[in-house]
């Protein structure tokens, strides 16, 4: 890979880190992406901009069970959406599985 196409995926890279839950979610996230600043500063020669960090880190919002939940709905609303457009397709086998994976980690229908 040529070293202006590797600039270009770490900008993409930076782009995804620096997004709303991914920089601000607790400290190391935060120091991933000045990091991450850091390095395409010094590959394109430019004076950084770093992230300052948010008053309150996204981790420290919720406690870890409250945390667990809320990953789990959230696994669980993706694969209703996935169980229903299999159903609407008439994928009968894959709403088997999804209701597999459903059991198994999320406890749902």
């Amino acid at each position: 890979m040529s070293e202006l196409k590797n600039i270009h995926k770490l900008k993409e890279l930076i782009q995804t880190q620096c997004t709303n839950g991914n920089w601000n979610y607790d400290a190391y996230m935060h120091g991933m992406a000045n990091g991450m600043i850091c390095a395409e500063a010094v590959l394109t020669n430019v004076e950084p901009v770093y992230l300052d960090p948010p008053k309150e880190f996204i981790s420290k919002q919720f406690t870890l069970a409250e945390h667990d939940a809320l990953v789990k709905q959230a696994v669980s609303d993706v694969l209703d959406e996935l169980y229903e457009d299999f159903t609407e397709a008439g994928l009968l086998s894959a709403r088997v599985h999804i209701n597999q994976i459903k059991l198994k980690h999320v406890g749902g229908k």
